[in-house]
């Protein structure tokens, strides 16, 4: 078996791979939705004292995806920008980011995390789902959308440390 270690760590925001993870997303979103409006972020927009990103990393410390924590001052928190590079995808680190942001929220105090992801996005949604995510109605500033599906999770159960090891089977 070939053995793949992945860790997931929260780091700043304003660097270049991060940048490079928010250029993956964004064009994942204009293939699956040309033309609709999509809330610009970039690694410096992110860096600011309410956020938290989470960078998956492979053994040699190439990154791997990441995911972004909005913590509200209402209590919440907004999982933003998943996003996993294709050369990694079916290892399960898009499970371990999500976990990574139910762990830190739950650290700080935060007791639901909300989410917007697209319709076309099935993949996502399934991850969600198995996470203990259901759906709501629009949350914040977001509006109904027929491109978009919205989520949540209260944190009322135990979550697991934000750093694992992921293997390939």
């Amino acid at each position: 078996m070939n053995k793949c270690a992945f860790s997931i760590l929260a780091e700043t925001a304003d660097q270049a791979d991060v940048e490079h993870l928010m250029q993956i997303s964004d064009n994942v979103a204009a293939q699956l939705y040309p033309g609709e409006y999509r809330r610009p972020l970039n690694s410096k927009t992110l860096n600011a004292d309410n956020i938290i990103v989470f960078m998956a990393r492979d053994h040699n410390g190439k990154a791997a995806g990441c995911c972004v924590l909005f913590m509200h001052q209402d209590g919440t928190g907004e999982l933003k920008r998943m996003i996993v590079d294709p050369c990694y995808r079916q290892k399960g680190i898009g499970a371990y980011l999500v976990q990574a942001v139910l762990t830190a929220a739950k650290s700080k105090n935060i007791s639901l995390i909300q989410l917007e992801v697209g319709i076309k996005n099935v993949e996502a949604q399934a991850l969600y789902l198995k996470m203990g995510f259901s759906k709501r109605d629009a949350f914040g500033t977001y509006k109904p959308s027929p491109v978009s599906i919205f989520m949540e999770r209260k944190l009322d159960i135990t979550v697991k440390e934000s750093q694992w090891e992921v293997c390939n089977q």
